[in-house]
């Protein structure tokens, strides 16, 4: 797949699968031996474990939107930086539903290889999160 094709894939993932909750697209796009890097804890790491947390999170967090800021694409790497909006209206990770809306920023690197996601690797702003969640004090890192 050209470059440009990798890319339309990445959005494609985010805001059909993610946003819309497509589980046929997201049958279609994982590879079967694909692998999450970074799983969610208690989810594991392949093609069971990512449809496990998409549901859970979707749940949590059924109105999310995904805003791409980059995508770069290189050999069959696709890196993506998003921005999500959200509002927590079930549980997530044991935490009961708030009700607040959250925004909150991630960075993937995904390999895609014959149209398909084998990899990803990603890692999403989890404190600012839980301090917008009233879990963690604003000020639980500042200086002192």
């Amino acid at each position: 797949m050209s470059l440009d094709e990798n890319k339309a894939l990445a959005i494609r993932y985010f805001q059909e699968v993610w946003e819309q909750g497509d589980f046929a697209l997201e049958d279609q796009l994982l590879a079967p031996d694909y692998v999450d890097h970074n799983a969610a804890p208690g989810f594991p790491p392949n093609r069971t474990g990512h449809h496990q947390f998409l549901v859970h999170f979707r749940a949590a967090f059924p109105d999310v939107r995904y805003t791409m800021d980059d995508l770069i694409a290189e050999g069959d790497r696709v890196m993506d930086r998003w921005t999500v909006h959200a509002t927590h209206l079930g549980e997530f990770l044991g935490i009961p539903p708030t009700g607040k809306a959250v925004t909150f920023w991630g960075i993937d690197i995904l390999r895609i290889v014959n149209g398909r996601i084998t990899d990803i690797w990603h890692l999403e702003d989890q404190l600012n999160v839980l301090q917008q969640l009233g879990i963690v004090p604003d000020d639980t890192f500042s200086s002192r």
